[in-house]
């Protein structure tokens, strides 16, 4: 089931990979405009907005600042956006985490998101 939200163009699914927003925010969803940008979770709540990119590999840290510099160039696309905005990551794996969090970053690896491997046998590979 899907349901929109005018105020920031979000599609809300009933399943949301990052459990853990719920609490903090009131609408979670993908967001995306007609010229291709999009963000696969942005998060909006009353004290201020998430956008995550979310990454199917493993990431090195040089890889991670790219993606996160290309998700802070979307931000002023998404009108009606509560700031302050925090922009994350998250994919299998991303080394130098760590330092990303210390910088203020949402970041979440399979292991963040306790998932520990596919419920599908054949990609546990």
């Amino acid at each position: 089931m899907q349901t929109w939200c005018k105020s920031a163009n979000l599609i809300h699914r009933k399943r949301c990979p990052a459990r853990d927003l719920g609490e903090d925010y009131e609408e979670i969803g993908s967001w995306w405009n007609r010229r291709g940008d999009e963000i696969d979770p942005l998060a909006l709540g009353s004290a201020g907005s998430l956008a995550v990119e979310i990454k199917n590999r493993d990431l090195n840290l040089i890889e991670a600042r790219e993606i996160l510099a290309g998700l802070e160039g979307k931000i002023p696309l998404v009108k009606s956006l509560q700031r302050p905005v925090t922009t994350g990551i998250a994919a299998r794996t991303i080394d130098g985490a760590e330092a990303l969090v210390v910088e203020g970053f949402y970041v979440r690896d399979l292991e963040g998101l306790r998932i520990r491997s596919s419920p599908y046998p054949e990609q546990n590979r």
